[in-house]
């Protein structure tokens, strides 16, 4: 019974209430996992920032209920087509980060990025009603030219997703250096 009441006490601090995704916590942790593995191995690791295009006006026009049972059908729905060695995180509201471990190539995330966009559009039944929105996201990769740590790394992808808001939404950003 102490064993069990100690792995819902693990869940509750590492995992977002809602959709069961790592939260903040867990995912500082494997970012910074994923920041040492690279730096052993040699390969490379993308974080990806995911913000909501038009989540708002679900909440308004359907209720936050609505709006909580969709984001918990898209986390799972994006969950669906990330690779195992990689994590999603609900970061808070409407905002998603990913981390893309064990690339050889910048190109290698090109065709999950496309599988987020779509995702996100897809429409879902909830209560009844059919209700969708599109997805910015920014990215930004490690290792780069100066040694960065996990929290630049997270705001490099948080500037290169408001890029693709401000370039008309519904599209992924690379981050680029002034």
């Amino acid at each position: 019974q102490r064993h069990a009441v100690e792995k819902k006490l693990e869940k509750i601090a590492y995992h977002d209430p809602l959709t069961g995704l790592p939260n903040r916590i867990l995912f500082s942790d494997r970012l910074d996992n994923s920041i040492a593995q690279v730096k052993r191995h040699g390969l490379m690791l993308a974080v990806a920032y995911l913000d909501l295009d038009g989540f708002k006006p679900i909440n308004d026009l359907y209720g936050h209920s609505s709006g909580d049972k969709f984001l918990t059908v898209l986390s799972k729905n994006m969950l669906k087509i990330l690779r195992e060695v990689d994590t999603i995180s609900r970061f808070g509201g409407d905002e998603f980060l990913v981390i893309f471990n064990d690339l050889h190539s910048k190109n290698e995330v090109l065709q999950i990025l496309d599988r987020l966009l779509d995702v996100a559009r897809q429409k879902v039944l909830i209560d009844g009603n059919e209700l969708s929105c599109s997805v910015s996201i920014g990215v930004t990769f490690y290792p780069q030219d100066k040694e960065i740590d996990a929290d630049q790394l997270i705001r490099q992808a948080d500037m290169a997703m408001y890029n693709a808001k401000t370039n008309g939404k519904n599209r992924y950003c690379f981050f680029e250096k002034e």
